[in-house]
């Protein structure tokens, strides 16, 4: 399921074939968003040893797809028709995932600083760290394309499908994870950013 989700993301922008699929087929608009909505949640238990970062690579081939089907109505009707407990659940692993990478990627900017600065003062640094550096770097960069898309997703759902964000203590967790964000962004430990070459 993960390689067919991953060639339909690569391919389902610029081919037009899948656009007609998409934009004409019943069978598609009636199964493929619940579909993609249980794949969503199922990558998260994958069974591959790199399947904590595996997930997230898949669900954002997910994303892609959700990005272009969710422009045709009859696919945003088949997510608000989509049993409570998949909408639920898929909520959960968006918001989840979104502060998981958040605050990786909040980690991992925080050492970028650290060396970014170090350098920028002069000193020099050894090989180990110049690796350490180009691997925060690059995890930072997943993570936060990640939570980019978490928070698209979120924004886009809640303005067609608000009842996702009804379920339990949902929208006191998204007002507490939005504040949390802001929070951290502004923190003085980040804003040191702006004081060295990325």
């Amino acid at each position: 399921k993960a390689k067919i989700v991953e060639l339909v993301s690569f391919f389902g922008n610029d081919n037009r074939n899948i656009r007609d699929i998409y934009e004409h087929n019943d069978l598609a608009k009636r199964v493929l968003t619940p579909g993609l909505l249980k794949f969503y949640i199922d990558i998260e238990f994958t069974g591959a040893s790199h399947q904590f970062y595996a997930k997230y690579e898949y669900r954002h081939y997910a994303t892609n797809i959700f990005k272009i089907i969710w422009k045709i109505d009859a696919y945003k009707q088949a997510y608000i028709q989509a049993p409570n407990e998949l909408i639920e659940r898929f909520t959960n692993m968006v918001m989840n995932d979104t502060t998981y990478c958040m605050d990786e990627g909040l980690d991992k900017l925080g050492k970028i600083i650290e060396y970014k600065t170090k350098e920028a003062s002069g000193g020099h640094l050894s090989n180990e760290e110049r690796k350490d550096l180009e691997r925060f770097e690059g995890i930072a960069k997943s993570v936060f394309l990640q939570v980019r898309e978490g928070l698209s997703l979120m924004a886009e759902i809640s303005g067609w499908s608000p009842k996702s964000f009804f379920f339990g203590d949902f929208r006191k967790r998204l007002a507490s994870m939005l504040n949390y964000f802001l929070v951290q962004c502004m923190s003085s430990k980040y804003m040191g950013l702006q004081q060295v070459t990325m």
